[in-house]
């Protein structure tokens, strides 16, 4: 970006093949005519306001109560807070989770868990078994349409990872 820079922050990782969250940032940056580094700041912002909305949103959805004390509980949780200001996928990639879980379009829950699938394999794995462990306790349609979007694109994103680092090899 031409305004400045994020240190340590390149568009090709080898850890992450495919630069989602680079990507994510610099649109960020460009439309709203911010540097990268005020670009951090702000999507850390709407992290910390988006984390305890969703998880209490989504607990709202699954239990039917409305107790706000476990997204409460979660600003207290030291982690939590300074990954709001760190570069990190598996942030990222959580957040995209969440708020694909409580969207009503199936169409928008798609695009969401392929964003989060790509941008960190780790978490996919991780929800492939949160998304089956609340399809059997809740029941719920919608978690099964949610599992089989979630284990398809992790199973791609295996797969097409795979053969990248097979080559690299």
């Amino acid at each position: 970006l031409i305004r400045g820079s994020i240190t340590e922050t390149v568009i090709k990782h080898s850890a992450y093949p495919l630069p989602v969250l680079p990507l994510t940032y610099t649109i960020v940056s460009l439309q709203t005519g911010l540097d990268p580094l005020w670009t951090n700041v702000l999507l850390g912002v709407v992290y910390l306001y988006l984390l305890p909305i969703s998880v209490y949103l989504l607990s709202q959805k699954i239990t039917k109560s409305n107790n706000f004390s476990g997204a409460f509980l979660l600003l207290t949780v030291p982690l939590v807070v300074v990954w709001s200001i760190w570069y990190i996928p598996q942030v990222h990639a959580l957040m995209l989770y969440l708020i694909s879980m409580i969207q009503p379009s199936l169409f928008l829950q798609f695009i969401l868990l392929l964003t989060a699938s790509l941008s960190h394999g780790g978490i996919a794995l991780l929800m492939s078994l949160i998304l089956f462990l609340l399809w059997i306790t809740v029941l719920e349609k919608r978690l099964h349409v949610l599992l089989i979007f979630n284990i398809t694109i992790t199973t791609i994103y295996i797969v097409y990872t795979s053969l990248i680092y097979s080559t690299m090899w």
